[in-house]
């Protein structure tokens, strides 16, 4: 259902104007009223007005992480933060096209976050700084990106816990794109490891809680379990190095993230097999008939384990 504005923009909106509040969420400013997003395919938009990062507190820790990082003065930093804080719209080819799909949440966690919302302005200029090449961006480090886009959602007033879940999970796409050096596969190696270890954690958890109130059987001591699970997502922390914040995060989010997720992108699976179905499309007819193949026995070895 849409709402209807007393006035339309006017045609020079993106270009012209000073820089005003904007008024969905602080820190951020506009050349007018209005946040201009053109959808140019099913799941992008390009961004058509000028708007910056505004807020001097959150810019102010980010050049402090910035000038250490660089090892540069206060006013370098700065001027660097000031440049990957501008989003410049695209004016007569001087500027290319940006194209963005907001923030890139994936369709089974959108009951957690919506791809759009207060992050939205954080996520566009987010999306900015990181580029195909790693650490290429204004800022210069794909890491202190992601330190910004978590600055720029406390500013615009997203919840602590929410922006938090949200700055681990760029942060883990930024340590798995680290390329095929040694250093980017050792990053590789510890993402996956963490993975399996949260996961695992999850399962320990849940098999606890279900030997505990429902009597499963348990192949070690209940104790042990519990133990494994509360100790192993905050030994795993230390597999992200500096940013152990954002380990902590992830496994603490993912245990009651993930088996919602899960249950989502199967029930979008099924979804899309039996579309696949009705459109006779060999593939699908395949995938879903592996699919409840797969669930069938993973429910009769839980019944056999239990």
């Amino acid at each position: 259902m849409s709402e209807q504005v007393d006035e339309p923009p006017p045609d020079d909106w993106a270009q012209e104007g000073p820089w005003n509040p904007w008024p969905v969420a602080p820190g951020f400013e506009v050349r007018s009223e209005w946040l201009g997003l053109v959808q140019v395919n099913r799941k992008e938009f390009a961004v058509m007005s000028d708007f910056r990062y505004s807020h001097d507190e959150g810019k102010e820790r980010l050049a402090a992480r910035v000038a250490k990082l660089h090892k540069l003065d206060d006013q370098a930093a700065r001027a660097m933060v000031e440049s990957a804080s501008l989003f410049k719209s695209p004016r007569d080819g001087e500027t290319e096209l940006v194209e963005t799909d907001l923030a890139s949440i994936p369709p089974f966690v959108r009951w957690f976050e919506n791809s759009y919302g207060l992050h939205t302005p954080a996520a566009i200029i987010h999306d900015g700084l990181i580029q195909p090449t790693r650490d290429s961006g204004a800022l210069q480090s794909d890491a202190l990106a992601d330190f910004m886009f978590w600055e720029m959602m406390r500013s615009a007033g997203v919840p602590w816990l929410k922006r938090s879940i949200m700055w681990a999970a760029v942060s883990l796409r930024t340590r798995w794109k680290r390329g095929v050096s040694a250093a980017g596969l050792a990053k590789k190696a510890g993402v996956i490891l963490w993975l399996i270890l949260a996961c695992s954690g999850i399962v320990s958890f849940v098999w606890s809680l279900g030997s505990s109130v429902l009597e499963w059987g348990h192949p070690v001591p209940l104790w042990a379990m519990y133990v494994y699970w509360a100790l192993g997502w905050i030994a795993a922390a230390v597999l992200w190095g500096r940013q152990w914040r954002a380990g902590l995060v992830g496994g603490l989010a993912a245990l009651w993230i993930l088996p919602p997720a899960v249950l989502a992108g199967v029930g979008g699976l099924f979804y899309l097999a039996f579309e696949g179905v009705l459109r006779r499309d060999r593939r699908w007819i395949a995938a879903s008939l592996l699919a409840v193949a797969a669930i069938s026995v993973g429910a009769i070895w839980l019944d056999i384990a239990t």
